[in-house]
C-alpha cells in the first residue's frame, strides 16, 4: 500500500469518528455535592443548584449528583439517539431512577467510548422525555508518578513525597444527539480491513485485494457531502467492501474464544464505597449491551461485587439473575473476593471459595467450576489441592507473564499444575484480562502466543476494568464481524468453564511448584500492620471456631454461627489482592486496620464466650493451647501466682516472679487445657540465666548457650549438647537498603536492591531486665537514622529457640529493613512455609530464574537444613524473605510512599525468632516451634481438669481446623494436613464419642465413611496432603 493510501485511510477514519454524533440539544444540569452513600431516591429529595457548563466542584473523594429533563424533538424521530456526557471524572449514569451504565473514566482508546454505548433509544419516536442523573466521583489524592507507574521517584526529605492534587471538576459540554449509525458502521468496516492488511504477509492475496478495493473506495466516493447523502453514501461504501467482510477464512485458520469481562479491584485506588458506584455502572452498562447483542457472554467474578448490587441496587440484581438464567451473563471464579493468594493463610483460601461458591449456588444455582484470579500477585504451590478438593476444576491467569523487570519468561499458555502435594489442576494463562479485540490486536496475540500444539485454539477476555464499564459497542460489533473472516483468527463466545471441559484430554506440559510473579515482591512487606492484623485475625478465628465447637459438644451451648461468618468475612474481604498486600491509597488502608481492630474486638469476645463455659468456679486459671501438640510454655500470670503455684492434680509448676508478673512454665496437652491454682512453693530453680562478658551477654538453659553483642547481635548459639555453633557470622543484624523502585513502589523491591546496603550509625542502649529463671530477657534500645528500634531478646527454659520481641518506630521513606541470620549452614535450597506445608526455593543465583528469587514469600518460618541439623528464623507476621548462601534475611519494613505516602509510618510490632534442631527437618518440630509464637495460651478464670480435646500422634501432621459443618448438622469438622512431606500414618483421638466419620471435600460434602477406634481413627497421609473429616459425635 502507497504511503498516500495509508494517510487518506487515516483521514477517512479520522473523518468518519467526527461524524459520530450529532448534538440536538443541551442537557443543563443542577445538583448538590457530598460525600455520602445516597440511594438516587434519596439524592433526588436533596436541595439542588444550577451547575452549568463551566462549573467547578469538589474536592478530592467527593461526589457530585447531576438531574436534568429533557424531550426529544420532532426531528429525532427514526433515530438513534445517544447522550454525551462530560463531567470531568467517571459517573453513575441513571435514566428515569434507573441505574443506566457509565461516564468511562481512566484512560480509553478513542474518544467515542464516552458516548458508543449511551444510547437511550434506538429508534426514536420524538417527543419522548428522559429524566437523567449522574452520580460523579471527584477523585483521589494520590502522589506524583512521573513515569506513570505509581513511583514517586526520589523524594527529598526537606520537600516531603510530591502529591498530585486533582483539579476541581469541571462539567463540561451535555448534549443528547443523533448517533449516526452509517457512519459508525463503516469505520469498523474500514478500520478492520486496514488492521488485517497491515497484519498479513507481503505474499497474502488478500492483503493485495484489501490494498486494492480500498484504493477504489477512495478513487470512487465523495464523502464531502451534507449530512443525509454522506449517509447515504456510507452505506453504498458498505455495500462494496461487502465482498471483503464476506470472505472466509479456511480450514485451518486459528481459532480464539472470547469472553467479556469486567475486572473490577474492590478496593485500591479508591474505597469501597466507589466500587458500590463501579459495581451499579458496569452491571447496568453491560446488560444494556446483552440486550442489544444476545449472542454475547458476559463474565464477571467475585460474589462480593454480586452481594454489593443485591444490598444497593436489588432491581439491577434482578435483571443480572435473569440474564443468568438466559446464559448471556456468565457467573464465574468462585470466591468471595479476588484474594492474594501467597499471603493469605491456607484455611482461608478455603473459605474464599466455600463462601464464593455457596453464594454463586444460592442466587444463581450455579456450582463454579473455574477459578478466576487474572490479577494477583502469583500463586502458592499449595493451591492446587485446595482448589481441587473445593470442587474447583481449571484456573485461569495472566499476570505471570509480566516479566518487566528483565526476568526469566513464563514458558506456557495451556500447562498441567502440579502443587507442592502432588495435585494437578488445569490451567490456562491468557495475556490480558483487558484486551481489544481490534484484528490488529487478534492476530498480535496470536504470533505471540507460546504454546504451539496443535490444537490452534487461544482464549482471550477483553473489556474495560476497574469501573470502566466492560466491553465497548466497538469489542461486540467487531467479534460479530470476526466470527468467520478472512485474515483474523474465528472468534467465538465460551465461558471458562466450557473452555477448561472442552479442552480436558488435550495433552498439556506439566508445570511443578508455585506460579512465582517475577515482580510485586514488594508486596510480601508493604503495610505491615495490615499483614499483622490478618495474621492475628487468621489466628484468632482458628481459636474461637475450636472452642465455639467444644463449648458446644462439650457443654451442648449453641455455636455462633453467625457471628464466625461475619468475621470471616471480614478477613476474607481483606486478602482482597491490593488490600493484603498493600497496594491501596491510605483511604482504604486506613478503613481496613479500622476493619481489623474491630474484627479482633469480635474474636476475643467470642473467645471470652466460649472459653468461661469450660471454666468450673474456683481460685485459678484455665490454660487453653489451641495447638494440636502437647506444649511446655512460659505463660504470665498476675501477681496472686508469685508464691507458686501447683496443677489441679498437685503438679509444682517452676515459677519466676518478674516485678507485678509472674512467669510460670506449664505443660498443657495438644488442643486441650490444664488449670493451675496459687500455692506457695520454694523457687530455688532458675533453669535459664544472664551473665555479662566483654563482648555483651551470655545467656544459657538447659539446651543452649548464646553469646550477645552490647549491640544486640547473635554472636553465636551453640546447642550445649553437640557444641554445634549455629551462627556463622555475627547475627540477628538489622540490614538498612536504598529502595526506590523505579515503578509501582509500593508493590516492588527492584533486584538491585540486595546491592544497596546502607552501613548507618547504631546508637544503642542495653539493659538485662529478667537475669534468670524460667526465663531470661535483654532488652536494647536502637536510634537509627529516624527510627527507633526497641527489642526483648529472650530464652525459656527447655527451649532452643530465642525470641526477639520488637517494637519499631518506622519514620523512614525508600528504605528497606531486614533482620539477617546467618546459619552457617550451606545448602542449595531453603524451606519456606506456605499454607498446608513448605516449598524449597533457592538460595543461589545460578540461573536467572534462581536469580529472580531473589525476594520470596514464607509464612510463619523459613529453614536452612542439612541432613544432620538445621536452623531456622520464625515470624508472627512478616511474609517477605531472603535465602542467600547460608543466610536467612527476614524483611521487616518497607517504606513506600506511593500510592499511600504515610505508608508504614508509626510503631510496629513483632515478634520473630531464631530456632536449632539437631537430626533431621522431619523430625524438627519447626512448625511448632513457630506455632508457639503465632498462637498464645489462652486463659480463663477458675479451674477445669486435664484434659485433652483432640490430639494426633505424629507431630508431623497439624490439625488446622475444628469447627462444626456449615449446615447446621452439629456434625464437627477437621482438617489436618501432613507438613513434612513424608508418607505418615497417625491415630486421631478426641475425648468426644464417635458415633460416624467421613472422609470429606473442603467443603464438607461427605465421601468415603471411616472405621471408628475408642473414639480414635486411623488415618493415612501422602505428603503434604490435606485431609478434610466429618465427625458425628454423641
Amino acid at each position: 500500500m502507497k504511503s498516500e493510501t495509508h494517510g487518506q485511510i487515516a483521514h477517512l477514519l479520522k473523518a468518519l469518528e467526527r461524524d459520530f454524533y450529532h448534538p440536538l440539544g443541551e442537557i443543563n444540569f443542577r445538583g448538590f455535592v457530598t460525600k455520602d452513600l445516597l440511594s438516587i431516591d434519596k439524592a433526588k429529595s436533596q436541595d439542588k443548584n444550577p451547575m452549568p457548563k463551566g462549573y467547578n466542584w469538589g474536592k478530592t473523594e467527593e461526589y457530585c449528583w447531576l438531574f436534568s429533563d429533557f424531550i426529544l424533538p420532532e426531528n429525532s424521530k427514526g433515530e438513534r439517539i445517544v447522550i454525551s456526557l462530560d463531567t470531568d471524572w467517571e459517573s453513575t449514569v441513571y435514566l428515569d431512577g434507573k441505574p443506566f451504565g457509565t461516564v468511562r473514566g481512566g484512560e480509553i482508546r478513542y474518544p467515542h467510548h464516552y458516548l458508543v454505548d449511551q444510547t437511550i433509544v434506538h429508534c426514536a419516536k420524538g417527543g419522548e422525555s428522559f429524566n437523567i442523573a449522574l452520580e460523579t466521583y471527584s477523585g483521589t489524592l494520590l502522589p506524583l508518578s512521573p513515569n506513570g507507574k505509581r513511583a514517586s521517584g526520589y523524594v527529598f526529605s526537606d520537600m516531603g513525597v510530591p502529591v498530585e492534587y486533582p483539579s476541581p471538576a469541571l462539567i463540561g459540554e451535555n448534549t443528547y444527539g443523533i448517533w449516526n449509525e452509517e457512519a459508525y458502521q463503516l469505520w469498523l468496516d474500514i478500520a478492520m480491513l486496514y488492521d488485517i492488511h497491515e497484519t498479513q504477509p507481503e505474499s497474502s492475496f488478500f492483503k493485495e485485494k484489501i490494498n486494492y478495493k480500498l484504493c477504489e473506495l477512495l478513487n470512487k466516493f465523495d464523502i464531502e457531502k451534507p449530512l443525509y447523502e454522506r449517509r447515504k453514501t456510507y452505506t453504498k461504501m458498505r455495500e462494496f467492501l461487502s465482498e471483503l467482510m464476506g470472505a472466509k477464512n479456511g480450514t485451518y485458520a486459528p481459532k480464539m474464544s472470547v469472553i467479556a469481562n469486567s475486572h473490577i479491584d474492590v478496593a485500591w485506588l479508591w474505597p469501597l464505597e466507589e466500587t458500590v458506584r463501579k459495581v451499579a455502572r458496569t452491571f447496568a452498562q453491560q446488560l444494556r449491551l446483552l440486550e442489544e447483542y444476545p449472542e454475547a457472554r458476559f463474565l464477571q467474578s467475585q460474589a462480593i461485587l454480586y452481594e454489593i448490587c443485591r444490598t444497593y441496587y436489588p432491581e439491577l440484581f434482578n435483571r443480572i439473575v435473569e440474564a443468568v438464567k438466559n446464559g448471556n451473563w456468565i457467573v464465574e471464579g468462585a470466591m468471595w473476593v479476588e484474594p492474594d493468594t501467597n499471603l493469605a493463610g491456607g484455611e482461608g483460601l478455603i473459605r474464599q471459595i466455600m463462601y464464593g461458591k455457596e453464594y454463586f449456588n444460592k442466587y444463581f444455582g450455579k456450582d463454579c467450576k473455574v477459578a478466576w484470579l487474572p490479577d494477583s500477585f502469583g500463586y502458592s504451590g499449595s493451591l492446587p489441592q485446595i482448589l481441587k478438593k473445593c470442587g474447583i476444576e481449571g484456573l485461569t491467569t495472566q499476570k505471570i507473564f509480566w516479566t518487566y523487570n528483565d526476568a526469566a519468561a513464563f514458558p506456557y499458555h495451556s500447562f498441567m499444575w502440579k502443587g507442592i502435594d502432588g495435585t494437578e489442576i488445569d490451567c490456562y494463562l491468557h495475556m490480558q484480562y483487558e484486551s481489544f479485540v481490534d484484528a490488529k490486536t487478534l492476530n498480535n496475540r496470536w504470533r505471540n502466543r507460546l504454546n504451539k500444539d496443535g490444537t490452534g485454539e487461544f482464549y482471550l477476555p477483553f473489556g474495560y476494568g476497574d469501573g470502566g464499564g466492560g466491553p465497548t459497542r466497538d469489542d461486540y460489533e467487531q467479534i460479530r464481524r470476526e466470527k468467520d473472516i478472512q485474515g483474523v483468527p474465528k472468534l467465538n463466545y465460551e465461558s471458562p468453564e466450557d473452555f477448561f471441559e472442552r479442552r480436558k484430554d488435550i495433552d498439556k506440559p506439566t508445570y511443578f511448584g508455585e506460579l512465582y510473579f517475577q515482580c510485586h515482591r514488594g508486596t510480601y512487606t508493604s503495610q505491615a500492620e495490615i499483614k499483622r492484623s490478618n495474621r492475628l485475625c487468621e489466628n484468632g478465628i482458628r481459636t474461637l471456631e475450636m472452642l465455639s465447637t467444644i463449648a458446644a459438644k462439650k457443654e451442648n451451648l449453641p455455636y455462633p454461627h453467625d457471628n464466625i461468618r461475619k468475621i470471616w468475612k471480614n478477613i476474607l474481604l481483606n486478602h482482597f489482592h491490593d488490600i493484603l498486600p498493600g497496594s491501596s491509597i491510605y483511604e482504604v488502608n486506613r478503613r481496613a486496620r479500622e476493619m481489623y481492630n474491630d474484627t479482633l474486638d469480635m474474636i476475643d469476645s467470642g473467645i471470652v464466650s466460649a472459653t468461661q463455659p469450660l471454666c468450673d468456679d474456683g481460685n485459678g486459671v484455665v490454660l487453653i493451647n489451641t495447638q494440636s501438640v502437647p506444649v511446655n510454655r512460659v505463660i504470665e500470670l498476675d501477681s496472686s501466682f508469685s508464691d507458686g503455684a501447683v496443677t489441679l492434680e498437685g503438679k509444682v509448676v517452676t515459677h519466676t516472679s518478674f516485678g507485678d508478673k509472674t512467669l510460670a512454665l506449664v505443660h498443657i496437652p495438644s488442643m486441650g487445657v490444664t488449670s493451675i491454682v496459687p500455692k506457695k512453693q520454694d523457687n530455688t530453680y532458675t533453669p535459664v540465666s544472664i551473665k555479662e562478658t566483654p563482648e555483651g551477654y551470655e545467656i544459657s538453659n538447659e539446651c543452649v548457650i548464646a553469646h550477645i553483642s552490647k549491640e544486640g547481635q547473635l554472636l553465636s548459639f551453640k546447642d550445649k549438647k553437640t557444641e554445634v555453633d549455629y551462627i556463622g557470622s555475627a547475627s540477628n543484624k538489622f540490614c538498612f537498603y536504598r529502595d526506590v523502585p523505579r515503578a509501582y513502589e509500593a508493590w516492588d523491591i527492584d533486584s538491585q536492591v540486595p546491592k544497596r546496603l546502607i552501613e548507618p550509625k547504631i546508637k544503642t542502649k542495653s539493659t538485662v531486665i529478667l537475669k534468670e529463671g524460667v526465663r531470661a530477657s535483654i532488652k536494647f534500645e536502637h536510634e537509627v537514622f529516624s527510627s527507633k528500634i526497641e527489642q526483648v531478646i529472650s530464652l525459656d527454659s527447655g527451649k532452643k529457640r530465642l525470641d526477639f520481641e520488637t517494637t519499631v518506630n518506622w519514620n523512614e521513606i525508600h528504605k528497606l529493613l531486614k533482620v539477617a541470620f546467618d546459619t552457617g549452614i550451606e545448602s542449595s535450597e531453603a524451606a519456606n512455609q506456605i499454607q498446608f506445608g513448605y516449598i524449597m526455593r533457592p538460595t543461589h543465583s545460578s540461573r536467572q530464574y534462581d536469580a529472580d528469587r531473589f525476594e520470596v514469600c514464607n509464612h510463619s518460618y523459613t529453614a536452612l537444613f542439612d541432613s544432620t541439623h538445621g536452623a531456622a528464623v520464625l515470624n508472627d507476621c512478616k511474609y517477605g524473605v531472603s535465602n542467600s548462601g547460608s543466610s536467612i534475611k527476614l524483611t521487616l519494613l518497607k517504606g513506600a510512599t506511593n500510592p499511600d505516602p504515610y505508608a508504614d509510618k508509626g510503631i510496629h510490632h513483632f515478634t520473630y525468632a531464631y530456632y536449632i534442631w539437631d537430626g533431621a527437618f522431619s523430625n524438627s518440630n519447626v512448625v511448632h516451634e513457630a506455632g508457639e509464637i503465632n498462637n498464645p495460651v489462652y486463659q480463663g478464670c477458675g479451674t477445669a481438669n486435664e484434659q485433652s480435646f483432640f490430639s494426633v500422634d505424629d507431630p508431623a501432621l497439624v490439625i488446622e481446623t475444628i469447627k462444626l459443618a456449615e449446615d447446621n448438622s452439629g456434625d464437627i469438622i477437621l482438617r489436618l494436613y501432613e507438613s513434612m512431606q513424608g508418607r505418615r500414618e497417625t491415630v486421631l483421638s478426641t475425648c468426644f464419642k464417635i458415633k460416624q466419620a467421613w472422609l470429606c471435600s473442603m467443603l464438607e460434602e461427605k465421601g468415603k465413611e471411616l472405621q471408628i477406634g475408642n473414639s480414635s481413627i486411623l488415618l493415612n497421609f501422602k505428603p503434604f496432603e490435606i485431609i478434610t473429616l466429618r465427625l458425628k459425635c454423641e
